[in-house]
C-alpha cells in the first residue's frame, strides 16, 4: 500500500466483482426457483382436480389448459397417448430393483388399463404393495403388521434420496401417500378421498373406484412406492 492509498482506494472495483458475483449467483439459481415454480403450479393445478403428478404428465398440456377444462383433457389424452405412456411406465419399471411377481402384477394393473378395466387397479396394486413391503421390509415375517404403513412411511423420513429420487414432484407423492392413501376413511371425510383413491375406502368397498382418473392415480402412486423402495436399496448400500 502506497503512502497515500488507503483500503478503500479499490472499493469501487471490489463492488464491482462482488456484484458481478451476486449476478452470476442469481443467473445460476432462477433456473432453480423457476424449476421449483413450474412444480408448485403444476401440483396446484393437477391437485385442484384430483390429479396426482407423474413423470408421464403432459406438464404443457396442464398449464395450458382452462381450469374448468384440464380434467377433461387430461383423461383425453391419457386415452389416446396410451401406447407411449405404457411404454414409458414400463420402461421404468424395468430398473426398479423388485420381485418378478411384482413387476408381473404391475404389469397386469397397466395393462388392464389399457383395456379400460379401470376397477382392476385400485384391487389388484393396493394390496401388491403391501405384499412387496412386507418382503422388502419384514422378510415376509408373518408377525408383522403393515397395513398402516407406519414403518414406510418411517423409511422414506430416513432415506431423503429415496423421497426425491430423479422426480421434483415425488415430494407431492410423498405427501400424499403419508397423510392420503393410507389413513382412515370416514363418512364425515369421504369426499377429499373420491379422486385419489385411499387404501381403506377400496379396500373396504366404502367408495367405488372405476374410472379412469382413479386407475391412473392408483398406477402413479404404485409406481412411486415401488420406485422409492429401489431408491432406498441404493441408499442402503
Amino acid at each position: 500500500m502506497t503512502e497515500n492509498e488507503t483500503p478503500l482506494t479499490n472499493l469501487p472495483e471490489i463492488v464491482r466483482n462482488l456484484r458481478s458475483a451476486f449476478v452470476a449467483i442469481a443467473d445460476g439459481v432462477k433456473p432453480l426457483l423457476d424449476g421449483v415454480a413450474f412444480v408448485l403450479e403444476v401440483n396446484k393445478r393437477l391437485g385442484k382436480i384430483g390429479w396426482l403428478p407423474h413423470h408421464t404428465t403432459p406438464f404443457k398440456l396442464v398449464l395450458e389448459t382452462e381450469p374448468d377444462k384440464l380434467a377433461g383433457r387430461l383423461e383425453e389424452y391419457y386415452s389416446r397417448e396410451w401406447a407411449q405412456v405404457r411404454r414409458s411406465i414400463l420402461t421404468r419399471l424395468d430398473r426398479y430393483e423388485i420381485d418378478p411377481e411384482a413387476r408381473a402384477t404391475f404389469r397386469e394393473a397397466v395393462n388392464a388399463h389399457g383395456h379400460g378395466l379401470y376397477r382392476s387397479s385400485c384391487r389388484v396394486l393396493f394390496p401388491e404393495i403391501e405384499r412387496v413391503l412386507w418382503v422388502e421390509m419384514h422378510g415376509a415375517d408373518w408377525k408383522h403388521q403393515i397395513t398402516s404403513q407406519k414403518e414406510f412411511i418411517a423409511l422414506l423420513n430416513r432415506y431423503p434420496a429415496g423421497i426425491a429420487l430423479t422426480d421434483p414432484w415425488a415430494c407431492e407423492l410423498y405427501q400424499k401417500l403419508s397423510d392420503h392413501i393410507y389413513v382412515k376413511a370416514e363418512e364425515c371425510n369421504q369426499q377429499r378421498f373420491e379422486s385419489i383413491p385411499n387404501r381403506h375406502a377400496a379396500s373396504h368397498g366404502r367408495i367405488v373406484y372405476s374410472r379412469l382418473k382413479h386407475s391412473m392415480n392408483t398406477i402413479i402412486m404404485a409406481d412411486y412406492v415401488f420406485a422409492v423402495i429401489s431408491a432406498a436399496k441404493r441408499v442402503a448400500r
